[in-house]
């Protein structure tokens, strides 16, 4: 392992070990799926959703 790779893989353990797991609640139904995460402090424009494989990834930042 390089001590690059040593240090990208440091930090991704850092941000893993900050991150927070919101409660979440998935309504599945015959209009589609519906997801609701608590994330209180952070609004619309601060959060982000993407896929990763199989893996929904939700990334928000809390208003100051």
């Amino acid at each position: 392992m390089t001590e690059q790779t040593a240090v990208a893989k440091e930090s991704q353990t850092e941000i893993e070990q900050s991150a927070l797991v919101p409660p979440v609640d998935v309504i599945e139904d015959d209009s589609g799926i519906t997801l609701y995460a608590d994330l209180p402090g952070v609004p619309k424009d601060k959060l982000e959703l993407r896929t990763d494989s199989d893996t929904l990834i939700i990334e928000g930042e809390m208003a100051l």
